[in-house]
């Protein structure tokens, strides 16, 4: 039951109250990030002659490329957007690390991982923002900070940290298992698990870490929730 993924994973949390103050300011301007797109979604219909089979990825395009434009103007007048060079010189500076959705670089003086995610695994950026949200729920010692937005060869990105982890090895798959089902979670088959509501993905041993505790970390993961589901972290509709 989700119920039981939420009260479960609520006492996992190990962060000082600092922390926990920061995270809050995060919450709401990712909630304000999100009340932007929603209202872009809401008023979007598929083009006039679009075939039913083509309506939901074409209606999903658009919606995406009017959410992205709604949210540049939301972050430049409010000041959450930010300069994509600065980002880029340290990335290269470390390597240009950098995985399907992400580019990455450590800064040391906050000892947190940058994130660039260019949302590409995400129909739209309510998708998107979903994900990270209950993300930040479920696995509270690796929660994102959203710092807002910025602009890589006319793509809009989003840009999180995330509190760095001490680790050398990845999780196998077993340990992933044996700790997603604690909370309700199945194996979904490759690294994929699933609850009533939701979808996990990439929950291999580069996305999964065990720290110097011997506690697993999720540093890196794809959420989804169900179509027609519901998740009590999740804004939109119970259906």
């Amino acid at each position: 039951m989700d119920d039981d993924i939420v009260e479960s994973s609520k006492g996992e949390g190990r962060h000082s109250e600092a922390e926990a103050g920061q995270k809050e300011i995060s919450s709401l301007t990712l909630e304000a990030a999100e009340t932007v797109v929603r209202r872009s979604r809401s008023e979007l219909q598929p083009p006039p002659g679009t075939r039913p089979a083509d309506a939901r990825s074409r209606l999903a395009r658009i919606n995406k490329a009017c959410q992205a434009s709604d949210l540049r103007n939301w972050a430049r007048r409010y000041s959450y957007f930010l300069p994509a060079e600065d980002f880029s010189q340290n990335w290269r500076s470390q390597g240009s690390v950098a995985g399907q959705e992400c580019d990455v670089y450590y800064d040391e003086r906050s000892g947190c991982y940058l994130k660039r995610n260019n949302t590409i695994a995400y129909e739209d950026w309510i998708q998107f923002f979903e994900s990270v949200r209950i993300h930040n729920y479920l696995f509270v010692d690796t929660a994102y900070t959203f710092l807002g937005l910025m602009e890589v060869d006319a793509l809009l990105h989003a840009v999180l940290s995330q509190r760095a982890v001490s680790s050398t090895i990845g999780a196998s798959r077993v340990e992933v298992m044996s700790y997603m089902a604690r909370f309700g979670f199945r194996h979904a088959g490759n690294d994929h698990y699933e609850s009533e509501s939701l979808l996990i993905q990439d929950l291999h041993e580069e996305n999964v870490l065990v720290g110097a505790d011997g506690l697993l970390y999720f540093i890196d993961t794809c959420i989804y929730v169900k179509e027609g589901k519901f998740f009590p972290l999740s804004s939109g509709d119970s259906g």
